[in-house]
Protein backbone atom coordinates (compact mmCIF):
# COMPACT_ATOMS: atom_id res chain seq x y z
CA UNK A 1 0.00 0.00 0.00
CA UNK A 2 1.37 3.39 -1.00
CA UNK A 3 2.07 6.24 1.38
CA UNK A 4 -0.59 8.81 2.14
CA UNK A 5 -0.34 11.86 -0.15
CA UNK A 6 -1.69 15.33 0.57
CA UNK A 7 -1.64 18.20 -1.93
CA UNK A 8 -0.33 21.53 -0.69
CA UNK A 9 -3.76 23.13 -1.19
CA UNK A 10 -5.37 20.44 0.97
CA UNK A 11 -2.57 20.92 3.48
CA UNK A 12 -3.52 24.58 3.84
CA UNK A 13 -7.24 23.77 4.08
CA UNK A 14 -6.67 21.20 6.82
CA UNK A 15 -4.58 23.71 8.75
CA UNK A 16 -7.47 26.19 8.71
CA UNK A 17 -10.28 23.71 9.38
CA UNK A 18 -10.83 20.25 7.86
CA UNK A 19 -14.59 20.88 7.80
CA UNK A 20 -14.38 24.26 6.08
CA UNK A 21 -16.15 24.13 2.73
CA UNK A 22 -16.65 27.79 1.96
CA UNK A 23 -13.56 28.43 -0.15
CA UNK A 24 -14.24 30.88 -2.95
CA UNK A 25 -11.87 31.57 -5.84
CA UNK A 26 -11.30 35.28 -6.38
CA UNK A 27 -11.84 36.27 -10.04
CA UNK A 28 -8.40 37.93 -10.13
CA UNK A 29 -6.62 34.79 -8.94
CA UNK A 30 -6.37 32.96 -12.28
CA UNK A 31 -4.94 35.81 -14.41
CA UNK A 32 -2.65 36.94 -11.58
CA UNK A 33 -1.24 33.49 -10.85
CA UNK A 34 -0.90 32.40 -14.48
CA UNK A 35 0.79 35.65 -15.53
CA UNK A 36 3.16 35.43 -12.57
CA UNK A 37 4.20 31.89 -13.45
CA UNK A 38 4.68 32.81 -17.11
CA UNK A 39 6.82 35.82 -16.16
CA UNK A 40 9.02 33.66 -13.93
CA UNK A 41 9.58 31.19 -16.78
CA UNK A 42 10.53 34.08 -19.06
CA UNK A 43 12.89 35.51 -16.44
CA UNK A 44 14.50 32.10 -16.01
CA UNK A 45 15.20 32.02 -19.75
CA UNK A 46 16.87 35.44 -19.54
CA UNK A 47 13.99 37.72 -20.56
CA UNK A 48 12.56 40.36 -18.24
CA UNK A 49 9.19 41.19 -19.75
CA UNK A 50 8.32 44.92 -19.76
CA UNK A 51 5.33 46.24 -17.85
CA UNK A 52 3.28 46.48 -21.05
CA UNK A 53 3.73 42.76 -21.76
CA UNK A 54 2.82 41.80 -18.19
CA UNK A 55 -0.34 43.91 -18.30
CA UNK A 56 -1.31 42.54 -21.70
CA UNK A 57 -0.86 38.94 -20.54
CA UNK A 58 -3.02 39.58 -17.48
CA UNK A 59 -5.79 41.16 -19.56
CA UNK A 60 -5.62 38.36 -22.16
CA UNK A 61 -6.21 35.68 -19.52
CA UNK A 62 -8.89 37.78 -17.83
CA UNK A 63 -10.75 38.34 -21.11
CA UNK A 64 -10.56 34.67 -22.05
CA UNK A 65 -12.10 33.68 -18.71
CA UNK A 66 -14.78 36.35 -19.12
CA UNK A 67 -15.84 34.87 -22.45
CA UNK A 68 -18.48 36.38 -24.71
CA UNK A 69 -20.50 37.99 -21.93
CA UNK A 70 -21.17 41.71 -22.07
CA UNK A 71 -18.33 43.86 -20.75
CA UNK A 72 -19.93 45.34 -17.66
CA UNK A 73 -18.26 47.42 -14.97
CA UNK A 74 -17.16 44.15 -13.35
CA UNK A 75 -15.20 43.26 -16.48
CA UNK A 76 -13.21 46.49 -16.43
CA UNK A 77 -12.01 45.76 -12.91
CA UNK A 78 -9.59 43.29 -14.54
CA UNK A 79 -7.90 45.68 -17.00
CA UNK A 80 -7.82 48.36 -14.31
CA UNK A 81 -6.12 45.98 -11.88
CA UNK A 82 -3.59 45.00 -14.57
CA UNK A 83 -2.03 48.48 -14.37
CA UNK A 84 -0.72 48.17 -10.81
CA UNK A 85 -0.18 44.42 -11.21
CA UNK A 86 2.23 44.89 -14.10
CA UNK A 87 4.33 47.42 -12.18
CA UNK A 88 4.41 45.22 -9.07
CA UNK A 89 5.50 42.15 -11.01
CA UNK A 90 8.08 44.05 -13.06
CA UNK A 91 9.79 45.28 -9.87
CA UNK A 92 9.87 41.70 -8.59
CA UNK A 93 11.55 40.48 -11.79
CA UNK A 94 14.12 43.29 -11.69
CA UNK A 95 15.18 42.60 -8.11
CA UNK A 96 15.25 38.80 -8.08
CA UNK A 97 16.85 36.26 -10.39
CA UNK A 98 14.96 33.03 -11.01
CA UNK A 99 16.93 29.90 -10.12
CA UNK A 100 14.01 27.77 -11.26
CA UNK A 101 10.35 28.63 -11.98
CA UNK A 102 7.49 26.67 -10.42
CA UNK A 103 8.17 22.95 -10.68
CA UNK A 104 6.80 19.87 -8.93
CA UNK A 105 8.13 18.81 -5.56
CA UNK A 106 7.48 15.93 -3.19
CA UNK A 107 8.07 16.51 0.51
CA UNK A 108 8.64 13.28 2.43
CA UNK A 109 7.46 13.24 6.05
CA UNK A 110 6.94 10.57 8.64
CA UNK A 111 3.14 10.66 8.25
CA UNK A 112 3.12 10.76 4.44
CA UNK A 113 3.91 12.98 1.46
CA UNK A 114 3.04 16.54 0.48
CA UNK A 115 3.04 17.29 -3.23
CA UNK A 116 2.93 20.67 -4.88
CA UNK A 117 5.05 23.14 -6.84
CA UNK A 118 7.66 25.63 -5.73
CA UNK A 119 9.87 28.30 -7.28
CA UNK A 120 13.29 29.49 -6.13
CA UNK A 121 14.79 32.93 -6.71
CA UNK A 122 18.11 34.58 -5.88
CA UNK A 123 18.54 37.95 -4.19
CA UNK A 124 21.81 39.85 -4.68
CA UNK A 125 21.80 42.72 -2.16
CA UNK A 126 24.51 45.38 -2.35
CA UNK A 127 27.57 44.65 -0.22
CA UNK A 128 26.06 41.38 1.04
CA UNK A 129 26.28 37.75 0.10
CA UNK A 130 23.48 36.57 -2.23
CA UNK A 131 20.83 34.31 -0.78
CA UNK A 132 18.02 32.13 -2.07
CA UNK A 133 14.30 32.61 -1.47
CA UNK A 134 11.35 30.31 -2.02
CA UNK A 135 8.44 32.19 -3.63
CA UNK A 136 5.20 32.11 -1.65
CA UNK A 137 2.30 33.88 -3.36
CA UNK A 138 -0.74 35.52 -1.82
CA UNK A 139 -3.55 37.27 -3.63
CA UNK A 140 -3.28 40.14 -1.15
CA UNK A 141 -1.11 40.85 1.87
CA UNK A 142 -2.86 39.82 5.11
CA UNK A 143 -4.08 42.72 7.22
CA UNK A 144 -2.27 43.17 10.56
CA UNK A 145 -5.53 42.95 12.51
CA UNK A 146 -6.44 39.57 10.98
CA UNK A 147 -5.63 36.40 12.92
CA UNK A 148 -2.21 35.39 11.65
CA UNK A 149 -1.28 31.74 11.40
CA UNK A 150 1.63 30.25 9.44
CA UNK A 151 1.11 29.68 5.75
CA UNK A 152 1.74 25.96 5.71
CA UNK A 153 1.72 25.76 1.92
CA UNK A 154 4.68 28.16 1.87
CA UNK A 155 6.44 26.23 4.64
CA UNK A 156 6.01 22.96 2.73
CA UNK A 157 7.48 24.58 -0.38
CA UNK A 158 10.39 25.87 1.70
CA UNK A 159 11.07 22.49 3.31
CA UNK A 160 11.09 20.82 -0.10
CA UNK A 161 13.62 23.39 -1.34
CA UNK A 162 15.80 22.82 1.74
CA UNK A 163 15.80 19.09 1.03
CA UNK A 164 16.81 19.63 -2.60
CA UNK A 165 19.24 22.56 -2.37
CA UNK A 166 22.87 22.54 -1.27
CA UNK A 167 22.52 26.09 0.03
CA UNK A 168 22.14 26.54 3.78
CA UNK A 169 20.80 30.09 3.45
CA UNK A 170 17.26 29.87 2.10
CA UNK A 171 14.43 32.19 3.08
CA UNK A 172 10.93 32.93 1.84
CA UNK A 173 9.76 35.85 -0.26
CA UNK A 174 6.04 36.44 0.20
CA UNK A 175 4.60 38.02 -2.93
CA UNK A 176 1.07 39.51 -2.83
CA UNK A 177 -0.03 39.45 -6.46
CA UNK A 178 -2.79 42.07 -6.25
CA UNK A 179 -2.62 44.12 -3.05
CA UNK A 180 0.24 44.94 -0.69
CA UNK A 181 4.02 44.98 -0.71
CA UNK A 182 6.11 41.84 -0.68
CA UNK A 183 8.11 40.87 2.37
CA UNK A 184 10.85 38.37 3.10
CA UNK A 185 11.49 35.92 5.92
CA UNK A 186 15.15 35.04 6.29
CA UNK A 187 15.00 32.67 9.25
CA UNK A 188 12.72 29.63 9.43
CA UNK A 189 12.80 27.03 12.23
CA UNK A 190 13.15 23.95 10.07
CA UNK A 191 12.54 21.39 12.82
CA UNK A 192 9.40 23.13 14.04
CA UNK A 193 8.03 23.65 10.51
CA UNK A 194 8.58 19.98 9.73
CA UNK A 195 6.91 18.91 12.98
CA UNK A 196 3.84 21.07 12.40
CA UNK A 197 3.34 20.03 8.78
CA UNK A 198 3.84 16.38 9.67
CA UNK A 199 1.13 16.77 12.33
CA UNK A 200 -1.31 18.16 9.75
CA UNK A 201 -0.54 15.31 7.34
CA UNK A 202 -1.01 12.80 10.16
CA UNK A 203 -4.47 14.14 11.08
CA UNK A 204 -5.47 14.09 7.42
CA UNK A 205 -4.15 10.55 6.92
CA UNK A 206 -6.06 9.32 9.96
CA UNK A 207 -9.16 11.28 8.90
CA UNK A 208 -9.32 13.11 12.22
CA UNK A 209 -11.93 15.70 11.30
CA UNK A 210 -12.91 18.38 13.80
CA UNK A 211 -13.75 22.10 13.51
CA UNK A 212 -11.32 24.90 14.26
CA UNK A 213 -12.63 28.40 14.93
CA UNK A 214 -11.30 31.28 12.85
CA UNK A 215 -12.16 33.94 10.30
CA UNK A 216 -13.22 31.20 7.88
CA UNK A 217 -16.30 30.64 10.06
CA UNK A 218 -17.82 33.82 8.58
CA UNK A 219 -18.33 32.16 5.19
CA UNK A 220 -18.64 28.50 6.21
CA UNK A 221 -21.87 26.50 5.91
CA UNK A 222 -21.38 25.61 9.60
CA UNK A 223 -21.08 21.80 9.42
CA UNK A 224 -19.77 21.85 13.01
CA UNK A 225 -23.33 22.56 14.21
CA UNK A 226 -24.22 18.97 13.32
CA UNK A 227 -22.88 17.94 16.72
CA UNK A 228 -25.91 19.51 18.44
CA UNK A 229 -28.57 18.26 16.02
CA UNK A 230 -28.74 14.70 17.36
CA UNK A 231 -28.19 11.47 15.45
CA UNK A 232 -30.52 10.10 12.82
CA UNK A 233 -31.06 6.88 14.73
CA UNK A 234 -32.06 8.83 17.87
CA UNK A 235 -29.58 6.98 20.05
CA UNK A 236 -29.42 10.07 22.25
CA UNK A 237 -32.92 9.38 23.67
Amino acid sequence: MGRFVLSESELQRHSVCPLFDGVEVHPMEQPAEQTFRWALRERHSGVIRPVTDLRARFVEIWAKAWGAAAKTSEYWKGPNMARSYGRRLYEFLLNLEVIHPFQPYELKLGAGLVRGENALVLCRPARQEPYQLVVNTYLRRPQPDVLRVPNYRGLAQWLAARDQSESVDIGIVNMPLIYGDRWTVRNVDEALARTWINAIVKTAAENLMFPRAGKQCETCSQPCKKVTSGQNDHRWR
